[in-house]
């Protein structure tokens, strides 16, 4: 069922990756049935979140995008990163958090030096970071 579960979930990521990669913005039903798949996937599967630290990083993240937006005028991330980040983290073990934070950072990274643009896509970064956790996890 575990595999099932995260290969669909997968399926979705990389549907919304191609399209932050083509078109920077990303569907909103797509989000949302990524949101409620994994939400309603964890629940069913009996998984343990830790709301604490979720939300903690995400209010983080909040607060740093109006930060940065009321300081400089633009945002560092995107409303659909944000949101997407909900369900990634909340299907992530605690111990799994700082390996799929330190990959996300240098995905983006490297994804902004290689479309040499000033908004580079971050989902696809996401989702990659998310799968290559899922990978050391069961290896």
């Amino acid at each position: 069922m575990f595999a099932l579960f995260y290969a669909v979930q997968l399926l979705l990521l990389s549907f919304l990756s191609y399209e932050d990669y083509r078109t920077k913005h990303i569907s909103l039903w797509l989000l949302f049935l990524f949101v409620g798949f994994t939400f309603g996937g964890l629940s069913f599967l009996k998984q343990s979140i830790d709301y604490t630290i979720i939300f903690g990083i995400l209010g983080f993240l909040i607060f740093l995008k109006v930060g940065v937006f009321l300081g400089v005028g633009r945002s560092l991330i995107g409303n659909g990163d944000v949101i997407l980040l909900l369900p990634l983290l909340a299907s992530l073990e605690l111990s799994e958090l700082s390996f799929f934070l330190i990959f996300a950072g240098l995905g983006g990274v490297v994804t902004s030096y290689l479309t040499a643009s000033k908004t580079a896509p971050f989902v696809p970064s996401l989702s990659l970071s998310y799968g290559i956790v899922l990978l050391i996890r069961y290896i």
